[in-house]
């Protein structure tokens, strides 16, 4: 199965959208959310043309409502009849054998939800969550163990956290992924709009391995380290802290490790549930940064969007 994923559309780019498409002939598009509302009065008709083109087309797709994603977009998915374009927010889907779960922005505004999130969507197993998450509310999508997330809203990435791949795009149709699945195997070609470069790797056995990247000045390939970003790693040892914290007191050197991977102390106090006190927290640690890790492929996201973005 060959899957293109987008999201956070900037509208002015449509015709470069389509292009995309009808190059790459994907079996299945999944859109992460904020794609009817870029800020542009054309937004709307534009999605409309867009979904219409993908039906045509006869194109399997999936939406997700994002955070910009309102009355407008509801009512676009109410008044038409597609044949081939879903919007699966907060439900189950399947295509090509495979099972899929939308999960829109508005399911992380209450955190009784979030916190239950297993309880919430039960069904086992799970291949692909298609999601537009607060980046600090992320860590939580894990829980459901799915073999593929694919995330909007906030930064470009592609890591491995625990068994699961995990692909972030910002900006689309600048920033997208290609993902080629077969039963054993996934290959990933992702273009980054930030660093202009289209990175490649394997997802084999729960195990992300890069393979090249192609600088777009010349095209030349040449080998790239195969490694995770300090954001997988992250996500795993608070996921770890959860699992065997039993009095929710945290030591100092766990603390400086989840600090130099950079996990805000926000997000380490809602995720664990756990006070200042029960985090035995010192001066110098309370003193560091409380920013997000750097992103693997570059910024979060253009300055002209980050203005207006939730988090």
């Amino acid at each position: 199965m060959r899957l293109l994923a987008f999201s956070d559309i900037d509208w002015s780019k449509y015709n470069y959208l389509k292009s995309l498409v009808l190059k790459e002939k994907p079996d299945l598009v999944m859109l992460a959310g904020d794609i009817g509302n870029d800020g542009l009065s054309h937004a709307k008709s534009r999605l409309q043309d867009f979904l219409l083109f993908l039906d045509r087309r006869l194109i399997k797709t999936f939406a997700i409502r994002g955070n910009w994603d309102q009355n407008d977009y509801d009512q676009l998915f109410q008044a038409q009849r597609f044949r081939f374009v879903e919007e699966i927010s907060g439900r189950y889907a399947h295509f090509a054998g495979f099972t899929f779960l939308g999960i829109p922005y508005s399911f992380f505004r209450n955190m009784k939800n979030v916190r239950n999130i297993d309880s919430v969507f039960p069904r086992t197993p799970l291949d692909f969550i298609l999601a537009h998450p607060p980046t600090k509310k992320r860590i939580w999508l894990f829980h459901l163990k799915p073999k593929y997330v694919v995330s909007g809203h906030d930064d470009n990435r592609v890591c491995s956290v625990t068994n699961t791949l995990l692909i972030s795009t910002n900006s689309s149709p600048d920033s997208y992924a290609k993902l080629e699945i077969s039963p054993t195997l996934a290959s990933i070609v992702y273009h980054d709009s930030q660093s202009r470069r289209a990175f490649k790797a394997k997802w084999k056995n729960g195990t992300l391995n890069w393979i090249t990247e192609e600088h777009s000045c010349d095209r030349s390939p040449h080998l790239y380290p195969a490694r995770d970003s300090d954001y997988g790693r992250m996500l795993e040892l608070l996921g770890d802290a959860k699992k065997s914290t039993v009095t929710r007191d945290l030591s100092t050197r766990l603390l400086k490790r989840l600090l130099k991977l950079g996990a805000p102390i926000t997000l380490i106090k809602e995720y664990l549930g756990v006070s200042n006190g029960q985090l035995r927290l010192t001066e110098p640690i309370l003193s560091r940064s409380d920013a997000f890790p750097k992103e693997a492929f570059g910024s979060a996201k253009e300055k002209g969007r980050e203005k207006r973005r939730e988090v």
